[in-house]
């Protein structure tokens, strides 16, 4: 063999090696997305369980809730309910906030946003939750995240939510 069909084996077998490192490096990526959208869901699952841990735990929460399920404006409540309507909203709406920041990066999938915009406009169903966004929270986030909740506090019929979520 001559020097110049050694350098051509060479360049092959380089070529195949850079082929075959590509193809390794894409794995890993993939596999590392997959890896950060499953630990940014469980992140997302720790934010929401102490708000819902909270209603589970708390009778007077639970009965607030229940009353403002029922169609109750803020007026029907106590001042120590509206503190903890205040407190769980405030929690709900600051989870959905970075969730909808991952939306907005595009951290999040398309399936798991509709079941989010579908929370949120069963919240805004409640008067009293509407009352807290307008009049209070609101105002506290930046306008971008306000036009995304007015568009759902303000549709007109659910959001739709695919049938395998």
């Amino acid at each position: 063999m001559t020097l110049e069909a050694f350098y051509f084996i060479a360049q092959i077998i380089s070529a195949i090696a850079i082929v075959g490192s590509l193809i390794f490096v894409g794995l890993q990526i993939r596999a590392n997305t997959k890896e950060q959208r499953f630990q940014r869901a469980h992140e997302r699952a720790q934010r929401v369980a102490p708000a819902f841990s909270d209603m589970v735990n708390n009778a007077d929460l639970r009965a607030a809730m229940l009353k403002s399920r029922a169609g109750a404006s803020r007026e029907a409540f106590t001042p120590d309910e509206l503190f903890l309507l205040n407190n769980h909203f405030r929690r709900i709406i600051e989870s959905h906030l970075i969730t909808y920041r991952e939306m907005d990066d595009g951290y999040v999938d398309p399936v798991v946003q509709e079941p989010w915009r579908k929370s949120m406009y069963i919240m805004f169903e409640m008067p009293v939750f509407r009352e807290f966004w307008v009049d209070v929270f609101r105002a506290q986030n930046h306008p971008m995240f306000q036009a995304y909740m007015d568009g759902i506090m303000n549709a007109v019929e659910p959001v739709k939510v695919p049938d395998d979520a």
